[in-house]
């Protein structure tokens, strides 16, 4: 699923960039942006994020001294030489975190495996980060227009859902992966948040007015569907193969019990044994 997950967001992007390029001068929005343009501007984005990604790699392998600092830096300059071109910041930072991620596996005999040191120390700050990053979402939202798309929301949602158990399934099965795999691969990749919420804003930034509300407003409705349903869905899946262990009313999970004879059932709790009553004193 994370693969898979990488590869789709890397080809959103892209699809984001040219469809963009399409739309807007139908819709009034801008300049003509030729496809070729389009597709040197992704390709110019995925080259400037695989050259981040060997720079934040080499410095996590020197020590990486105030590594938070400095990936406040290589971000802002990152995104900063993305946006001097007309580029796609997503998919420059989709790219440098494939290389961050895979240089261990890649060489391993180069050093610790700097994938994992990034991620312990990016998520000791993404709890507030997300918090921020939603909060600013939701405060652009208008109830009522989010409202009036909760229909047309919930039916987007489903037609993904059915095309990712289509997808899913048919991957699963062209590659001959475990039964389990065929039947609820579609579970992990439900839930739909942090890409499609930057895209929606940045889409909101160059479709023009009214459009840009309207878009905006229908893709933060559907992902709060998603938000909603997505992670039940998943959690569903996760029992159903074997991966969460049932608990019981104690919050922890309920120890195992063994069988009794061969066709009895499982055997009774075992019951305490009864406290002697006090004697009277001789």
């Amino acid at each position: 699923v994370p693969t898979g997950g990488v590869v789709g967001e890397s080809v959103l992007g892209g699809l984001f960039s040219a469809t963009t390029s399409v739309a807007l001068p139908i819709l009034g929005g801008g300049g003509a942006v030729t496809v070729a343009q389009s597709v040197a501007r992704v390709a110019g984005s995925a080259a400037l994020g695989l050259v981040a990604g060997a720079g934040i790699t080499a410095y996590l392998r020197l020590g990486g001294v105030d590594l938070l600092l400095f990936l406040a830096g290589a971000i802002s300059g990152t995104t900063f030489l993305v946006a001097s071109f007309g580029g796609e910041p997503a998919v420059a930072f989709i790219a440098a975190g494939l290389v961050v991620g895979n240089a261990h596996r890649a060489v391993p005999a180069a050093g610790p495996d700097v994938g994992r040191t990034l991620l312990t120390n990016v998520e000791r700050v993404s709890r507030p980060v997300f918090a921020v990053f939603f909060a600013l979402a939701g405060a652009k939202l208008h109830l009522d227009v989010l409202a009036a798309l909760a229909l047309p929301a919930a039916a987007i949602f489903g037609v993904r859902a059915a095309t990712v158990w289509i997808g899913t399934t048919a991957g699963a099965r062209l590659s001959g992966a475990p039964p389990t795999v065929e039947r609820l691969a579609w579970t992990g990749v439900v839930s739909q948040a942090g890409l499609a919420i930057a895209l929606a804003s940045q889409a909101r930034g160059v479709l023009p007015d009214p459009v840009d509300d309207a878009v905006y407003s229908l893709a933060i409705a559907f992902i709060a569907v998603a938000e909603m349903v997505g992670p039940s869905v998943l959690q569903a899946g996760l029992r159903a193969a074997g991966e969460i262990p049932d608990h019981g009313p104690t919050g922890r999970p309920a120890p195992a019990r063994d069988a009794g004879p061969s066709g009895a059932g499982p055997r009774p709790w075992p019951l305490p044994a009864p406290a002697p009553w006090p004697l009277p004193p001789a």
